[in-house]
């Protein structure tokens, strides 16, 4: 198993969807599988990284932004990230955020009302409970390292509409999934734990 794997929102999205997933997704791949490559999720790819820069773009004509480049290590990305919050930039661009084992990267951090709310930008037309998912884990984070829970965050649909999450209304489902999450991988068992219960 993977004991060094980190935790990141997908890691909540996939075992609230199944436990057997995120077993399978910190198992060792073996050394001769094949990529799996579906065209279908490359042109979604493509969709939402266009639509993000189009949105970023039309975010540049009114605000100043910190932006931190995508290339460069997890671990610079961290630093600069950790830098940007201290000086309480306005908006960050592709931050990168980690908790010991949990890590995220949302698209923007904005500074309101002395926390940061996370943004996302998404290619779809409609909200999905995932994408809610994501916004807590992030939250989480900011919490855990900064004290800084916020109280909304928001998500970008492919039609540019904008719309306010109540992370508190979401955010005890959200620490319910990571107490199942952190018992299946931080304690690195062997299989799924079905439905046992847990103490």
């Amino acid at each position: 198993m993977k004991k060094n794997k980190n935790i990141t929102a997908y890691s909540i999205q996939d075992f609230s969807q199944c436990q057997h997933k995120t077993w399978l997704d910190f198992l060792e791949t073996p050394k001769d599988f094949s990529k799996n490559y579906d065209p279908w999720l490359e042109i979604i790819r493509k969709i939402g990284i266009e639509h993000e820069r189009n949105y970023l773009d039309d975010l540049r004509k009114s605000e100043n932004i910190y932006e931190i480049d995508k290339n460069l290590s997890f671990e610079e990305k961290e630093e600069l990230t950790d830098e940007a919050i201290k000086r309480n930039e306005k908006i960050i661009y592709q931050p990168y955020l980690r908790y010991k084992k949990f890590t995220g990267s949302p698209d923007f951090l904005v500074f309101k009302d002395n926390y940061y709310e996370p943004w996302d930008v998404k290619s779809g037309f409609r909200i999905k409970p995932e994408n809610i998912l994501q916004l807590c884990h992030y939250s989480y984070i900011l919490d855990k390292k900064y004290s800084l829970l916020p109280n909304s965050g928001k998500i970008i649909l492919r039609d540019k509409s904008s719309h306010d999450i109540e992370i508190r209304r979401y955010f005890e489902y959200f620490l319910l999934k990571v107490i199942y999450v952190t018992y299946v991988i931080i304690n690195c068992y062997a299989k799924p734990i079905g439905k046992k219960k847990i103490t």
